[in-house]
């Protein structure tokens, strides 16, 4: 977008200082890029990271909440009769695609993983703002399903589930090679998700009849 003018907007340049932001980071991790890189990246000045951002810290902190934007599968709407084990199965789906396909960005991905592996700050405000709402949202669409759940149950469940999806990404070489495929496809990728929603539905003891909200 620009002015009538020809000038970059201030919203064309905060997208670029992300998205520059984005690729160094997932690249090099926070202690590896310098604000100049980016802004080089971006076509930037300096001070728009100030401006936008407040400082490296706050550019960084964004760039984690977009990458988790990008990865997370929203979780489907429980409506009054709507089918809980079918929501279950269409989020394990969608998530496993989102996570797997070869068509989507790697960068997310390594971006978070390099934040797990060495964490800054920015962890604590992740979890908060992010991490926590999102695992709530999953413990009440598992107790809809099971509803005997304690709520420590349902959180450890809740890991064993998107650890699961995790895994085939962060380990996407070695799992490809064992499994004898070169990459994600729609016919292993519908494998991987059948294979963990049966995982859940025997793990939870919920009977083949589709549970109701």
């Amino acid at each position: 977008m620009t002015t009538t003018g020809g000038t970059v907007s201030t919203q064309d340049t905060r997208e670029r200082l992300l998205a520059a932001a984005c690729s160094r980071f997932a690249a090099h991790g926070f202690r590896g890029v310098s604000v100049r890189d980016i802004c080089a990246d971006a076509r930037a000045n300096v001070a728009a990271v100030s401006y936008h951002f407040g400082n490296k810290e706050g550019l960084y902190l964004e760039a984690l909440r977009h990458s988790f934007r990008v990865l997370h599968t929203p979780f489907p709407g429980l409506a009054e009769g709507r089918d809980a084990l079918g929501a279950l199965e269409e989020w394990i789906h969608a998530s496993v695609v989102r996570n797997l396909a070869p068509s989507q960005p790697r960068w997310p991905a390594q971006l978070l993983w390099r934040e797990m592996l060495d964490p800054t700050e920015a962890m604590d405000a992740l979890v908060r703002e992010v991490m926590a709402p999102t695992m709530k949202d999953f413990q009440k669409l598992l107790q809809t399903l099971a509803p005997s759940l304690a709520d420590e149950e349902s959180l450890l469940w809740s890991f064993t589930i998107m650890g699961q999806i995790v895994l085939h990404d962060f380990g996407r070489t070695p799992t490809l090679a064992l499994m004898g495929a070169r990459e994600y496809t729609e016919e292993n990728m519908a494998r991987i998700a059948a294979h963990l929603t049966n995982v859940v539905v025997m793990g939870l003891g919920i009977d083949g009849k589709r549970r109701e909200r």
